[in-house]
This record gives C-alpha cells, sequence and structure tokens, in this order.
C-alpha cells in the first residue's frame, strides 16, 4: 500500500582494530568482530569474523588477516620505490621523507621516528601508536635509513 512508514531498524556491532573502507554500507543486524579490514566500497550484509579480510557487492571473506599482512608486506617495497620515482619525474628532484608516510618503517626506527612529526601522528592514527612502537622494537627497518632507502628507490644512479 502506498504511503505507509515502515519502520526496519537493527543494530550494527563493530568490534576492536577494524578498518572500514570508504563507501562502504553495513546492513542491520550485522557484526564486524575484531582484526577485521573490510574493503571501500563493499556491502556488508551477513557478519564478518574475526582476523579476516572481507570486499566486495555482497562483501565475502578473502583472507586471513595474517594473510592480508604478508601480502602488504611483500609489496610495500616496490610501491614506494615506484611513489618516489614517479615523484622525481613530476617535480623533478627526489621527495622529501615525509611523502612516504605509509611506507616509514621501510627506513625509520622507533627513536627516530618519534622525531618526525608527520610519521609520529601516523603512529597516533587509530590510538595504536603503543602497538606500533613495540612492532618497530621487535622488527627492525629494512633500510638503515632513508639515505639507504633513497638509493634502493634510484638504484644508485645520479639524477639526470
Amino acid at each position: 500500500m502506498s504511503g505507509g512508514v515502515l519502520g526496519a531498524s537493527g543494530i550494527v556491532e563493530i568490534g576492536n582494530n577494524v578498518f572500514i573502507g570508504m563507501n562502504t554500507i553495513i546492513e542491520r543486524n550485522v557484526k564486524i568482530d575484531d582484526n577485521v579490514v573490510v574493503g571501500a566500497g563493499s556491502l556488508v550484509t551477513k557478519d564478518c569474523e574475526s582476523d579476516s579480510v572481507y570486499a566486495g557487492v555482497p562483501a565475502r571473506k578473502l583472507m586471513s588477516i595474517n594473510e592480508f599482512f604478508d601480502k602488504r608486506y611483500a609489496k610495500q617495497k616496490a610501491e614506494a620505490k615506484e611513489l618516489a620515482q614517479r615523484y622525481y619525474e613530476r617535480f623533478k628532484r627526489r621527495p622529501d621523507p615525509e611523502v612516504f608516510h605509509e611506507y616509514f618503517m621501510l627506513f625509520e626506527t622507533k627513536s627516530s621516528v618519534l622525531k618526525n612529526n608527520v610519521f609520529s601522528n601516523k603512529l597516533k592514527l587509530g590510538n595504536t601508536e603503543k602497538q606500533s612502537i613495540e612492532y618497530m622494537e621487535e622488527h627492525a627497518p629494512e633500510f638503515s635509513n632513508y639515505e639507504e632507502f633513497m638509493r634502493y628507490c634510484f638504484d644508485d644512479e645520479e639524477e639526470k
């Protein structure tokens, strides 16, 4: 019957350490457990189990959070190198360290990261600063410093 106003409400439960990508829709009566990543533009119609990555319309489980971490870890160095090279192509100079605010753990240590406001602020996002510092204490950066990272990015070649 037209003209009727019909209620439709429910609850959404979201656990701890959850990342929900932009433009995601979560339907009512859905529970997203702890340690979940939901990809941008997803439509979440069913519960999402802990330690998992979901994406799609409708969202489905793609992999475990550990598999996702391993894939991201393996790709980040090449992505950072491409960012450096494209930055150089565009601006005709090597990028400042802050350009790599998503990749700083490749070349920063626990003590050096706290001296850079951009990087230390990144650690504070999502109230995970303590966890990030603990991670950095347990995992040395791949490069000893930013200059070594730049040498990797530009294959030790002088700029033209």
